[in-house]
């Protein structure tokens, strides 16, 4: 299971940005994962596979020291990512401005991010019941699923459309499910 640097490159400059100096590199000396270290005594590059178990640590290191071990505070993190993500290495989806589109090149975005780590498809694009699914991926950290949420979240917003505050994981293999399930419903900004 790897993830690809740019996920967290995304995460590092929202970190930087909204928290200051020393917030990643507390971040980096909170996480039980000894790889982690590893990973962040090199440059990370965007291009680069890291192994998944470094990222899930990240996080959940992140929710620890910066969230005040609240995992939503995950799900800012993914909203933050996202727009930087969006902003420079996926700027081609932001033109579609279509919503069902976006919604159904997720197999792509997360084919980008995660090797052998399952996939990603969208289930509905329906503006009242948005269903987008993740098999294989028993392992994925709790962290990481609020992640995902703050990610889509902010990804719809970029193209114009606001998700209303029902966004969720419906399902997750934490809780025995055999996929994890994401859920909302959304609407297009006027202007």
């Amino acid at each position: 299971m790897l993830v690809s640097g740019k996920a967290f490159l995304g995460l590092i400059r929202h970190i930087r940005e909204t928290e200051g100096d020393g917030a990643v590199e507390r971040v980096v000396e909170g996480a039980d994962n000894a790889y982690v270290r590893t990973v962040f005594a090199e440059q990370i590059r965007p291009l680069s596979w890291y192994h998944y178990s470094a990222f899930a640590s990240f996080l959940l290191s992140c929710t620890e020291v910066l969230g005040k071990g609240n995992l939503s505070y995950c799900r800012g993190l993914g909203r933050g990512a996202g727009r930087r993500d969006l902003n420079t290495v996926f700027k081609l989806i932001l033109r579609m401005r279509d919503p069902e589109r976006l919604i159904t090149s997720c197999s792509r975005v997360w084919e980008s991010y995660y090797r052998e780590c399952g996939h990603m498809d969208a289930v509905s694009t329906a503006p009242d019941n948005t269903v987008v699914r993740i098999y294989d991926f028993k392992k994925m950290h709790p962290a990481h699923c609020q992640l995902m949420i703050g990610w889509m979240e902010q990804a719809m917003l970029l193209i114009g459309c606001q998700v209303s505050d029902d966004a969720h994981e419906s399902k997750c293999p934490t809780h025995g499910d055999v996929y994890h399930e994401f859920v909302c419903s959304w609407t297009r900004v006027q202007g």
